[in-house]
């Protein structure tokens, strides 16, 4: 069994440069890809459920299991629009299901044949990564824009949505704690040790940056349970890996022109990038 992941890749109509390099990746997983792979898509297709859907439909012949989970993109939705985040959140298995991919959030899958388990949802970020609480951003917007025209509409703080994410997570772990071998997929961070330094920004704007990339409280979840050996998250769009406490934290990188795509097998991690 091989595992593929890969993450934010952020379909975008009008960008034809990454719509050509994900239609390569999806080339080459068809090709590589066997009845007993799974692949795992951990996070941020598309702005609009249209073009997430259209970036699901590139992978839909992928032979083995597919696997995804929601991402910040993926639940955002237009200024103008009566839909909340959270509805749009909701309905994302349904929307997955109908392009045959399984929403990691909804549960965990158990692979009986391999002894093995994943377990995925969208995590989230509460500021916790930031060294300096006055750097923290502002936890309750009611709608937070991206673009000026779409991003996050709901009436929760970003507290209340890691503790959502946070108490999903214990009770997916709980469902498999008697597989010895468990592979979790957040689409944010659940460590601050992958945290890059301040090399390329300025201190306090890497601190306030940070703050939005996940949060420990994830990572404090993973240390209570000793069958889990990997943790892949996206977000960031940055290429990193730590080990801490047996488990590999490993995040995934992602450009318009470039495109990461992950393997595991037998505990070995290779990377194949794809531009």
């Amino acid at each position: 069994m091989r595992i593929y992941t890969t993450s934010d890749l952020h379909y975008d109509k009008r960008d034809k440069q990454t719509i050509d390099v994900l239609k390569r990746m999806s080339y080459r997983l068809l090709a590589m890809g066997q009845a007993s792979d799974i692949l795992v898509i951990n996070g941020d297709l598309g702005d609009s459920e249209e073009e997430y859907i259209e970036c699901l439909e590139l992978f839909r012949d992928f032979k083995g299991v597919k696997l995804i989970t929601a991402g910040n993109h993926d639940i955002f939705v237009h200024a103008s629009s009566t839909t909340s985040s959270l509805d749009r959140y909701n309905r994302l298995p349904e929307v997955c299901a109908s392009v045959g991919f399984k929403l990691l959030d909804d549960g965990p899958v158990i692979l009986e044949n391999e002894n093995a388990a994943i377990v995925g949802n969208m995590g989230w970020y509460d500021f916790s990564f930031c060294k300096n609480p006055k750097n923290a951003g502002d936890t309750n917007e009611a709608m937070v824009l991206h673009d000026n025209e779409t991003g996050f509409k709901w009436d929760l703080t970003d507290e209340v949505v890691v503790a959502m994410m946070v108490k999903k997570l214990e009770d997916h772990l709980d469902q498999v704690k008697h597989i010895p071998n468990v592979t979790v997929f957040l689409h944010h961070w659940a460590t601050g040790e992958l945290l890059p330094g301040h090399r390329f920004w300025r201190p306090r704007v890497a601190d306030m940056a940070y703050g939005f990339w996940g949060s420990q409280a994830f990572g404090d979840v993973i240390s209570r349970y000793k069958n889990i050996k990997f943790v892949f998250s996206g977000h960031a769009h940055i290429q990193r890996e730590v080990s801490k406490d047996g488990v590999t934290y490993r995040s995934i990188a992602s450009l318009p022109y470039l495109k990461e795509l992950v393997m595991l097998l037998d505990n070995e991690l290779f990377s194949i990038l794809v531009n």
